[in-house]
């Protein structure tokens, strides 16, 4: 049989997602992340990545070693024509505001029309080196960043035609343009450079840069200058007109140095041969090979028309991050006792609480490290098939077998029940509070009900089983949900019981149900009650009004 998470998946993942997100600025340790994978499988042909654009049509462009492809949202397909490619090590790829497709290759620089590439003759022999090396201005003149100099190529009003203007003649690195219009690049070896009235100066001195090859050059959000080489990582904030350096806890990179990326919100993202750094605050979270990436060596980052951030590698092609900034995930490796989970339930404090196989763990919401709770720290059993949540903020649990747990909501153990307390069944499927604060526990046996309202701190409680029609002493039921009205609904091996107004009915088969064994339960939005069974017979929503 599924675990209850396995089996209401489709009905509560909602709701789980809402208890377990965190924003990217919550201080985690070592989540891991859900990552689709494509690679050859997928038409991937070569899969060291140098590059990746999404165009204003949607069709997402990568830049690889050997080929130029593109994604159709299935699968990958190769550019039907590599005999218009210069040289098939693609190195760089931009769109410029006309909307025209631009690819800079090891030997030349192309540009797409209609469903063609059409090669620019620059008029001398150079190479194109790294993602950083095209840029563009608002009149969509292209910036060409070479081994022999920086290129201005104008199309403006030319019908096709193309006019060159080589700026310098020395080796460039990045380049790009600021929300001013400004252009900024990466002059001779380990310089920059910027042209003010026409006029290309150097500003190292000026800013107090240190010596560095400035090979991605991109203007955030708010109009400040990223500028980032091998080694260092730096800021231009306009507001102060200085630059500022951003690249502690930056890993260092290869050379050429990947090129910078822009999130939704317009912040930085900075791909290093030690993972994807996400700006967190002032500081920096790496993405890496232990939050579920397939390589640290990250050589490009994409945030795609629908905000999913898509991910290439240094020659294990690309992954894309399912619902990035939404979804985390835990498991042994990050610190749990067991990678089957039966229940969840958020404290008021943030703290996450989880059941599983081998124990109860707590995710502490300020340090992000899981405890785990086991007899030694005076609980009973070690299958924790259900936590929940009562009116005085305090969390209960129970095992299978076991009993009941209770902590504080300060989340400090307070006591266990079992025959003592008056449960006589110790095999726990699901607790409930009710809104009188009555504790109600499912088990293999029967239900039961704490004799009165539990008030906050008191560690006595005494329980009493409740008759219900139609059970009998091998019936088990499973976690039970108390709906809008207040009503209390039980899924039960033999048919489903609600309690209402101080009455109890029972639903089976004849009242429409697909079979008699009722497992999972939960209610819509709408107030529709939908169930899922003891067999895998689908589920559905029903109305008992």
């Amino acid at each position: 049989m599924l675990s209850p998470c396995a089996q209401r998946i489709s009905l509560r993942v909602l709701i789980i997602v809402g208890l377990m997100v965190s924003p990217i600025c919550q201080p985690m340790q070592a989540q891991r992340y859900g990552f689709k994978s494509y690679t050859q499988d997928q038409g991937l042909q070569n899969t060291a990545i140098s590059h990746l654009l999404q165009d204003h049509t949607g069709l997402i462009w990568i830049a690889t070693q050997n080929g130029l492809f593109w994604y159709d949202g299935k699968s990958f397909r190769e550019f039907e024509n590599p005999q218009e490619l210069p040289s098939k090590d693609v190195e760089s790829l931009h769109e410029s505001a006309d909307g025209t497709l631009w690819a800079g290759t090891r030997q030349g620089l192309i540009r797409r029309r209609g469903n063609h590439f059409e090669t620019l003759h620059l008029g001398r022999q150079f190479d194109i080196v790294g993602a950083g090396s095209l840029a563009s201005d608002r009149q969509s003149r292209i910036y060409v960043a070479t081994t022999n100099g920086l290129a201005l190529v104008d199309t403006r009003d030319l019908n096709g035609a193309y006019k060159v203007r080589w700026l310098t003649d020395t080796v460039t690195h990045g380049v790009g343009v600021d929300h001013g219009g400004t252009l900024w690049f990466g002059c001779d070896d380990e310089s920059l450079c910027r042209v003010e009235s026409e006029q290309v100066v150097k500003v190292d001195e000026r800013y107090r840069l240190p010596h560095e090859r400035w090979e991605s050059i991109v203007a955030d959000g708010e109009g400040n200058v990223w500028i980032r080489g091998p080694h260092r990582l730096f800021e231009f904030v306009q507001k102060t007109q200085q630059f500022v350096a951003r690249d502690q806890g930056v890993p260092q990179t290869g050379a050429p140095a990947a090129a910078l990326a822009l999130s939704p919100q317009g912040k930085i993202l900075v791909p290093t041969d030690t993972g994807l750094a996400l700006p967190e605050q002032d500081n920096w979270r790496i993405v890496n090979s232990h939050n579920g990436l397939a390589s640290d060596s990250v050589s490009c980052a994409l945030f795609d028309h629908e905000g999913s951030l898509w991910i290439g590698f240094r020659g294990v092609g690309i992954q894309r991050w399912l619902g990035t900034q939404n979804w985390e995930s835990w498991t042994e490796t990050e610190g749990l006792s067991s990678d089957v989970i039966w229940g969840i339930r958020k404290d008021l404090r943030g703290a996450l609480w989880v059941g599983t196989n081998h124990g109860l763990n707590e995710l502490d919401p300020q340090t992000g490290r899981w405890r785990s709770w086991h007899e030694a720290d005076g609980l009973r059993g070690e299958k924790f098939r259900t936590v929940a949540l009562d009116g005085n903020g305090e969390i209960w649990a129970g095992a299978y077998p076991g009993g009941v747990s209770r902590f504080s909501r300060q989340g400090k153990f307070l006591a266990v029940y079992g025959k003592k307390s008056g449960l006589l069944s110790d095999r726990v499927w699901g607790l409930l509070a009710d809104h009188g604060n009555r504790i109600w526990v499912t088990t293999t046996g029967g239900i039961y009900r704490s004799t009165a309202p539990v008030r906050a701190g008191a560690k006595k409680v005494a329980f009493e089983q409740v008759e219900v029609p139609l059970a009998d002493v091998n019936e088990s039921f499973y976690q039970p949900i108390m709906d809008r009205h207040g009503w209390l609904w039980f899924p039960g091996s033999r048919g489903l019981a609600r309690f209402k107004d101080g009455q109890w009915r029972r639903f089976g088969d004849l009242d429409g149900l697909k079979m008699t064994g009722t497992f999972g339960i939960a209610e819509a939005a709408d107030g529709a009650i939908w169930i899922s069974y003891t067999e895998p017979v689908g589920v559905e929503p029903y109305d008992f009004f």
